[in-house]
C-alpha cells in the first residue's frame, strides 16, 4: 500500500538527525499533524517550497496545455525548481545558479497567470 504524503512527512520526521536530540520527533510530529507543517521546515523554507512547487508547476503544465495556450516561460520555471528541489546547493554550477535565477524571475513576473 502506497502511504501518503503525510505519513512519508512524519517519517521524515522522525528519522532526521535534528531531531535524535531531546522531544523533537514528538513536538515535530505533533505541529506536522496540527498545521500541516513542524518547525524544521523553516530551517530550509527556500527548498520546502520548491519541493512543493515543482510538482504542481509540472501538473499545471499538463492539465494547462489542453486548455490554454501557454506563452509564458513555464519550462524555465520548472528547470529552477527541479534545479533547486533535487540538486544539492553546494554542487550547483555558475549554469545552475543562472537557470535558478532566470526561471524564479519568470517565476515572480508571471505569478499570476498561472490559471486555467
Amino acid at each position: 500500500m502506497n502511504k501518503s504524503f503525510w505519513e512519508k512527512r512524519l517519517e521524515e520526521i522522525k528519522g532526521a538527525s535534528y531531531n535524535q536530540v531531546g522531544n523533537r520527533v514528538e513536538k515535530h510530529s505533533n505541529q506536522y499533524i496540527e498545521r500541516g507543517f513542524d518547525d524544521s521546515d523553516t530551517w530550509g523554507l527556500d527548498w520546502h517550497l520548491a519541493k512543493l512547487i515543482l510538482p504542481r508547476l509540472k501538473r499545471y503544465k499538463e492539465l494547462a496545455k489542453e486548455i490554454i495556450v501557454i506563452d509564458f516561460p513555464l519550462d524555465e520555471m520548472i528547470d529552477a525548481f527541479e534545479i533547486y528541489a533535487h540538486k544539492d546547493s553546494s554542487n550547483w554550477t555558475d549554469k545552475d545558479v543562472k537557470s535558478i535565477d532566470k526561471g524564479l524571475k519568470a517565476f515572480a513576473d508571471h505569478f499570476h497567470r498561472l490559471w486555467w
